[in-house]
């Protein structure tokens, strides 16, 4: 961003270095256990570093220049800073954005090629004005680039992270493009709480996005769950023993398979109002069977007699139960025989 004023008191560079040390730590949060966004947060961070290192390089030509001291080295250091940034701005983006991984190896290329034009027009051919363009236009390329990859987030479900961040991006972008122009307009080279500014907003940018990104795997997870719920309805809807599924406190019925329906006499659609312990025609049997659930929390092969609403002839019925969490599954084997 080229804030040379950060350099030249004692607390502006203080107060920015701690506003980059919070952008370090939120990004160690945002990525300790090497989320999807691991890359693209760190390329984020290491732009932003190598741009705050091109300030201080170029706070060093100005001063060597008032000594009468020769600028080029200096000048050479912070136009490669320059081009690193917008470099890893631009592998922030690539990340971002999923895409083939051989760009990587063009951004290289055009990296390559930017250090040779460098080193010409400082060194060999020097051209203060293509210098100065470099300077204006690398991090302008850089903050467009990251902001492209950001807004390209919008499709996620959970994006605020995401969103502020690009907005952040995109807003330097604007104010770079707006100092290209009218840079003496307003004294724009002396706003050095502009870096200290994006640091702490691009804080708490990564840590929403690590929140998003916990959002859609918990999101993931319950739409896994629910599939796999699926499955195993569907499995004890075909199974050939009647199964039923009841609520531990108020004991009523949440699932019936096909072969429990047929047998109870149970209307599928309308389960809410069935209890199980309605179609026990014996209570004390029902007891018995309730004290043995609350201390073995399972039984096997119980004979319980059963009436339904269809019959008024109870029947006996061999019956293994289990308590799973808040639930009853019973599976009933067979009949044993008819009063």
């Amino acid at each position: 961003m080229g804030i040379i004023e950060i350099y030249s008191q004692q607390s502006f560079f203080w107060t920015t270095i701690i506003g980059l040390a919070l952008l370090f730590f939120s990004s160690l949060y945002a990525t300790y256990d090497r989320e999807k966004i691991y890359g693209s947060i760190w390329f984020l961070f290491l732009a932003l570093v190598l741009d705050f290192c091109a300030g201080r390089a170029s706070y060093s030509a100005i001063s060597a220049y008032t000594q009468g001291a020769s600028i080029s080295k200096y000048i050479f250091i912070e136009v490669s800073f320059l081009l690193l940034s917008m470099l890893c701005f631009i592998n922030a983006s690539i990340k971002f954005l999923r895409v083939d991984s051989v760009l990587l190896y063009i951004v290289g290329g055009i990296g390559a090629l930017g250090f040779i034009a460098i080193a010409l027009v400082i060194f060999l051919v020097p051209d203060g004005e293509f210098v100065n363009n470099m300077r204006q236009v690398f991090p302008l390329v850089g903050f467009l680039s990251i902001s492209l990859g950001l807004w390209a987030q919008l499709n996620k479900k959970h994006n605020s992270g995401y969103v502020l961040a690009a907005a952040v991006c995109s807003l330097i972008a604007v104010w770079l493009l707006f100092r290209m122009f009218v840079s003496s307009v307003g004294g724009v080279e002396t706003w050095w709480f502009i870096p200290l500014s994006v640091y702490i907003l691009l804080s708490f940018a990564v840590i929403m996005m690590r929140l998003d990104n916990l959002r859609d795997q918990n999101d993931k997870n319950i739409s896994e769950i629910e599939k796999y719920n699926n499955k195993i309805e569907d499995i004890i809807k075909l199974s050939p023993f009647p199964i039923i599924i009841s609520r531990l406190g108020d004991d009523k019925i949440i699932l019936a398979n096909n072969n429990a329906v047929k047998m109870f006499g149970i209307n599928p659609r309308e389960l809410d109002r069935y209890k199980f312990k309605d179609f026990f025609a014996d209570s004390d049997n029902r007891k018995i069977l309730n004290e043995r659930l609350e201390s073995e929390h399972g039984v096997q092969d119980f004979e319980v007699l059963i009436k339904t609403p269809y019959s008024e002839v109870p029947f006996w019925l061999l019956t293994s139960a289990n308590v799973l969490d808040c639930l009853i599954l019973c599976v009933s084997r067979y009949y044993i025989s008819q009063e």
